[in-house]
């Protein structure tokens, strides 16, 4: 699954917040973690909050994709707590102001649900989320440290209708069978738009494209949220659509992304020509 975890450790940072073990996105940071100093230190730190973490906003120089960044994944995976050298890292930016992919990022949410909810993450979900969806089987070893480096990198394991299950509960904002496992406003926030990371709409550890469509009426353009992971893993949910659409693959680290394509070129097209017979069906001659 890759980065989609990320998509799945937001959900669980929101059924915490629903069930008051914190506080809110607003909730900051800092104060919650268990390290007695920092280094870099900046009293901007003490205002970074959940929110900033999860629109991938904090602040920090932390960068995946810049080859000097300090907090770049390739950096933090030498370092013995991937979460307490993210939070060393110096500010560059005041808090929620600038998004930069920054997967150290993760590991701070998941740390602070740990500490919140008293679990281990992998429990947590299993028993919050996981279970309620009928999900038996949910791989997952979750340990940021040099333990996982090279290893699983702490990314979930999931069957495609597993992921299934987890976009239609999106879908359907937060309720699975009757059920409402997360709060319909938790689905809402985490889908909408709070930052832009690498030029595209971010929400919370949710990536939102912006898919141009061509019709026979012109183009039009869709916002379709996204779980997505390096090498084609992907849950789309798309409301307008009534849509989940899963695909999983194995491109690591190419440049394309075939998925986009087959719902740009293929699956959008296809279903809103479907839409239009639906309205106008074919007359009997």
């Amino acid at each position: 699954m890759r980065s989609a975890t990320k998509s799945v450790v937001s959900a669980l940072a929101g059924i915490a917040i629903d069930r008051g073990a914190l506080s809110g996105v607003n909730e900051p940071v800092l104060p919650e973690m268990r390290y007695s100093s920092y280094a870099n230190p900046d009293p901007r730190k003490a205002a970074i909050t959940l929110g900033d973490f999860l629109s991938m906003s904090s602040g920090l120089d932390c960068n995946d994709h810049s080859s000097t960044s300090p907090g770049r994944e390739t950096v933090l995976d030498n370092k013995s707590d991937w979460v307490k050298a993210t939070l060393d890292l110096p500010l560059t930016h005041p808090p929620g102001t600038e998004g930069y992919y920054c997967s150290g990022g993760v590991a701070v949410v998941g740390r602070l649900v740990e500490n919140e909810v008293h679990l281990r993450l992998p429990d947590y979900a299993q028993a919050s989320l996981f279970g309620p969806l009928g999900i038996s089987r949910a791989d997952w070893t979750w340990n940021y440290n040099l333990t996982n480096a090279d290893k699983e990198y702490s990314q979930i394991h999931l069957r495609p209708r597993d992921m299934l299950k987890l976009g239609i509960l999106f879908l359907d904002g937060g309720r699975w069978q009757g059920r409402q496992i997360i709060s319909e406003s938790w689905v809402h926030a985490s889908l909408a738009e709070h930052s832009h990371v690498d030029n595209v709409s971010y929400g919370y550890f949710w990536w939102r494209h912006m898919f141009t469509v061509k019709t026979p009426g012109g183009t039009r353009q869709f916002v379709i949220a996204a779980a997505q992971g390096n090498g084609g893993q992907k849950i789309y949910v798309a409301p307008q659509f009534r849509l989940v659409a899963v695909f999983t693959g194995g491109g690591y680290n190419a440049e394309s992304t075939p998925p986009n394509t087959i719902m740009e070129k293929i699956i959008l097209p296809a279903l809103m020509d479907a839409a239009v017979h639906a309205q106008f069906p074919s007359q009997p001659k």
